[in-house]
């Protein structure tokens, strides 16, 4: 009995010092299977690297195999969109709700305005009281383009108002129908209304209206 233990004994302490040897990094290195990783192999740095990986990053990422429709409970915060985009070409827009007509549905009620004029400016030049309207119309185009003579209502109805000036402005009573010798009614710079301004004046100034 003697005889055989001793070789036993040198057998176990010999299987002991190589399990101690080895280390706790050569027993842990194994895989989630439970492989084991061969000796130098860069598992585990290669595990702790994706661990500690940073959560933001400033490349950008493509992510690829989602489902079409995916399910989310709760807030999706996206961020990092630039402020403004470049689009080249045309944009495409799809998916908006349609009526039977195809018409775009919108909720609520939508108000749509005509767009408004408003004074552009009192003429620095004066011209003859008698002055046909085409005349007052083109005047106010050469010190404001894009700009007419005013309707009466247009200059009191102006937002903003119109600037204050000196003398008198003359104005339009309508564009439907032209005067025949009803004369040129002008406003002074505090809104009184002259239904015929040569008997008070000889030039007038004109107020231009514009969009």
């Amino acid at each position: 009995m003697r005889k055989i233990g001793v070789p036993i004994l040198l057998v176990l302490c010999v299987f002991v010092a190589s399990l101690v040897s080895a280390g706790p990094k050569q027993r842990q290195a194994r895989l989630t299977d439970g492989t084991a990783v061969p000796p130098g192999s860069r598992t585990k740095e290669q595990t702790a690297r994706v661990l500690n990986a940073p959560t933001s990053v400033s490349a950008p990422l493509i992510a690829a195999a989602f489902p079409l429709t995916v399910n989310v409970t709760g807030a999706v915060d996206v961020r990092n969109f630039p402020a403004t985009q470049n689009v080249a070409g045309t944009v495409a827009v799809n998916n908006l709700p349609l009526d039977a007509e195809g018409n775009v549905r919108v909720a609520g009620t939508m108000a749509l305005f005509a767009p408004q004029g408003h004074v552009s400016g009192i003429t620095s030049a004066s011209l003859p009281v008698d002055t046909g309207i085409l005349a007052l119309s083109r005047a106010c185009n050469a010190e404001f383009p894009e700009s007419r003579i005013c309707l009466a209502e247009a200059v009191l109805s102006s937002v903003p108002p119109p600037p204050t000036w000196n003398g008198f402005a003359a104005v339009a009573r309508n564009f439907n129908e032209i005067d025949l010798g009803l004369g040129t009614p002008c406003f002074s710079s505090d809104g009184t209304f002259y239904f015929d301004c040569k008997f008070i004046v000889t030039e007038v100034r004109v107020a231009c209206c514009g969009s």
